[in-house]
């Protein structure tokens, strides 16, 4: 057998699980929250993984790249030090945080905060009179 014909072949299976993927989480999905975060019911093992995504994606990826192509090995402790504390402050707050039954980082500010937290400020190149 061809390889491109194997390597085909497996496009096409893992293009078809994406997909039944997909419309298993559609038909999975009722509202709102269950789109935006699972309906809330990640215990903190699969929030810890779901932050673990979300902070250490693209940004400390390519981060972490830069700095280990300017400082050789060292710079992977970016990474290291991100990751070890997504995963303490995610298992240690998961649950009080799920609790707030909030979205965005901008609500728990609001929260905290007030509304004046999250507002934007006045434009500093706004013309003057």
């Amino acid at each position: 057998m061809d390889v491109s014909v194997i390597n085909i072949a497996i496009v096409v299976v893992y293009l078809l699980a994406m997909l039944a993927f997909g419309w298993w989480g559609k038909s999975r999905t009722k509202n709102n929250s269950d789109f935006l975060v699972a309906g809330r019911r990640l215990g903190p093992f699969l929030y810890t993984g779901t932050m673990a995504a979300v902070v250490l994606g693209g940004a400390s990826t390519v981060g972490g790249v830069g700095l280990g192509y300017k400082f050789g090995i060292s710079g992977m402790w970016l990474v290291v030090a991100i990751g070890a504390g997504v995963l303490l402050l995610s298992l240690l707050f998961a649950g009080t945080i799920q609790k707030l039954k909030i979205y965005t980082v901008s609500q728990m500010l609001t929260l905290r905060y007030g509304s004046r937290a999250t507002e934007a400020p006045a434009s500093s190149c706004s013309p003057t009179r």
